[in-house]
């Protein structure tokens, strides 16, 4: 079994924490599932491209992939401020760009398959990351076992 990947919206990072144990949708967050959207290894690679900026400028961003709550069965991270503004005021089709040059093609019996899933998926997040905006919140991701 793989890590779940949960991503919600909090009007704080202490609020955000409070959601590692059990989990975001039990805790009564506004949430949606993003399987295999890791908020390291993939949002690095999403915000890249959205910004037209090499990963490792973002990896060293002050809000990247901060660890904010811990179990060691489940944790919470952050999500950059400039990613979840970028994903918002994407188009389907920026997005489906973004997919197609993020999607690891070698690892899917089904390549557009995986380049359609995923952009979806970042759709998904888009509309998250919209309702933090119109909150004036920021958007979290959960990882679990």
């Amino acid at each position: 079994m793989g890590l779940l990947h949960t991503y919600f919206v909090a009007e704080s990072d202490e609020r955000a924490a409070g959601a590692v144990e059990h989990g975001p949708e039990q805790s009564g967050f506004d949430a949606v599932d993003l399987p295999d959207v890791d908020p390291i290894i993939v949002l690095a690679t999403v915000e890249a491209e959205l910004r037209g900026e090499d990963e490792e400028s973002v990896e060293d961003g002050p809000r990247f992939a901060t660890v904010i709550g811990d179990t060691g069965r489940s944790w919470v991270y952050t999500v950059t401020d400039e990613l979840q503004r970028a994903v918002a005021a994407a188009t389907p089709a920026r997005l489906a760009e973004v997919a197609a040059a993020v999607a690891d093609e070698d690892d899917d019996d089904d390549p557009e398959f995986a380049v359609n899933a995923l952009a979806g998926l970042l759709g998904d997040l888009g509309e998250l990351s919209r309702r933090a905006i119109a909150g004036n919140q920021r958007v979290y991701a959960w990882v679990g076992l």
